[in-house]
């Protein structure tokens, strides 16, 4: 799959996607182009879908243990606490545009993409195994805006599910890419080299 140019143009967004905020840190800062996901107990069959092709990165409250990430990520997680206080409040920093869809059925590719993003290898293998073996990889394109979309926390956005809808659209005006097109292509075209399987 691959991102539909007509939604990436949506000038302004009522979706979000639920990701630890440590990762979103990453996201923004060029360190992380991918997501690695599995359905949460409220989605069909426990079975992550990507419903949606542009959406804001959205980091809920709560305590992430700093042993889910990667050693060279442990330091977004700090980032992450600076950022988003205990208080009601949700910071949007991120937009990504979903722009390709594998499903990654062969556990040996896990340790290829280590490069792109700061999950621990325990995180992805446990995700892997998870009911039925496999995980969704989509490789994102992010854009960061500053400052950054407030809005307040709600009992609304709660619950082990995905993907959030909004109260309001947020614009997606003025935002800037986090890698520049040259290098976010590159990135791309070895990520879907690491994700073809070993020939038999």
């Amino acid at each position: 799959m691959t991102a539909d140019p007509q939604n990436a143009a949506k000038t302004s967004i009522t979706w979000a996607l639920k990701e630890w905020a440590a990762v979103c840190e990453a996201i923004a800062a060029g360190r992380q182009t991918i997501l690695l996901r599995k359905g949460g107990i409220h989605e069909r069959g426990g079975v992550f879908a990507p419903d949606h092709e542009a959406v804001w990165l959205f980091p809920p409250h709560f305590h992430q243990d700093e042993r889910q990430l990667s050693i060279d990520g442990r330091s977004f997680l700090q980032r992450a606490r600076d950022v988003q206080s205990e208080s009601k409040l949700i910071q949007f920093l991120e937009h990504v545009e979903v722009i390709d869809v594998m499903e990654i059925r062969c556990e040996e590719l896990l340790p290829r993409f280590r490069p792109y993003h700061i999950y621990a290898d325990q995180v992805l293998a446990d995700r892997f195994h998870y009911r039925r073996p496999g995980l969704t990889m989509m490789i994102v394109r992010a854009s960061a805006t500053s400052p950054p979309v407030i809005i307040v926390d709600s009992p609304h956005f709660g619950g082990c599910r995905s993907w959030v809808d909004l109260p309001g659209e947020i614009e997606t005006q003025d935002l800037q890419p986090v890698l520049d097109d040259a290098e976010f292509e590159r990135t791309r075209r070895e990520i879907r080299r690491a994700a073809t399987p070993p020939t038999t």
